[in-house]
């Protein structure tokens, strides 16, 4: 989305815009988000929350798949797990398939989820990945 871009220059498609408002609403409201990033529209390249939110509005948008709201919560944190561990430079990692994409976030590459019909991530295994950066608190959801 940014590639390289300031936020300045950046056209969000009006489709992606209401889902993120509504994203971000369920997000701050159920204490998700840190409090100073309610309601933020603004840079979006620079926040890897508001660049989180708005790929799974993008996500939501384009893909017919209808997921929970414990799969969106799965799905927000290992993005932010990801975009922390990249410093938005995804070619870092040896081995990414499947992440960020509309695949089901139990099929991503290292993700190992509990065999029941809850499909609750248990287990991330990304040895040997090339991975720097911090590990967001999130990542406890």
């Amino acid at each position: 989305l940014c590639n390289g871009q300031d936020d300045s220059n950046i056209d969000i498609p009006e489709m992606y815009i209401s889902d993120y408002n509504n994203l971000t609403d369920y997000f701050s409201e159920n204490a998700i988000l840190p409090s100073d990033n309610n309601n933020r529209q603004t840079n979006f390249c620079n926040d890897i929350y508001s660049l989180t939110l708005l790929w799974i509005a993008e996500d939501i948008s384009t893909n017919d798949k209808v997921r929970s709201k414990k799969s969106l919560i799965q799905r927000y944190t290992l993005a932010l797990f990801y975009l922390s561990l990249t410093n938005n430079n995804p070619l870092q990692w040896s081995e990414k398939s499947g992440w960020l994409t509309s695949d089901d976030e139990c099929n991503w590459f290292g993700i190992k989820c509990s065999d029941d019909e809850n499909k609750v991530v248990i287990k991330i295994d990304l040895v040997n990945n090339e991975l720097e950066g911090t590990i967001p608190n999130e990542i406890s959801l």
